[in-house]
């Protein structure tokens, strides 16, 4: 089994239960608005291998080699990585979860054998949500999905 933690939109701020997650993880997965050169490092430092793209906030130097989408392969599952939903290309790779951010908003959905996966943010939550990320276990083609609220 491989444990993925997913994150977006931390404009910033990295709290200490997300990176005791992050540690516990295989890998990371960040749906971009770092919104930091610091935060952009405080999480490149945990040293857990990072996939990542950018998002409309990452703006300077430190964000010019972060990728606007991303597609990789974890175990036998392709993903494909982009910060705003709505600007997923017609023509994306051939997908098994799509990831996204920028709605700070927690949403697991399933679409024609393609799960949609959005972490929320954990650092800054829209009214009427909490500050949320996931954890994904891997195991083959199979997925676990497993929402974590994220105390400030």
């Amino acid at each position: 089994m491989i444990q993925l933690a997913v994150i977006s939109d931390t404009h910033g701020k990295l709290c200490q239960d997300c990176v005791d997650i992050i540690k516990s993880c295989d890998y990371v997965i960040h749906a971009g608005d770092f919104g930091t050169e610091k935060c952009y490092k405080q999480i490149k430092s945990i040293g857990t291998p990072m996939y990542m793209v950018k998002g409309n906030c990452d703006k300077g130097i430190w964000a010019v080699n972060i990728p606007d989408t991303l597609a990789f392969r974890i175990d036998k599952l392709n993903f494909y990585l982009i910060h705003n939903i709505r600007n997923l290309p017609y023509n994306f790779p051939k997908s098994d979860i799509i990831i996204s951010g920028h709605t700070h908003v927690y949403n697991v959905t399933d679409e024609h054998n393609v799960m949609y996966l959005n972490p929320g943010s954990c650092s800054s939550s829209r009214p009427g949500s909490k500050l949320t990320m996931m954890i994904l276990r891997v195991t083959g083609y199979d997925v676990e999905v497993d929402k974590k609220y994220i105390n400030n």
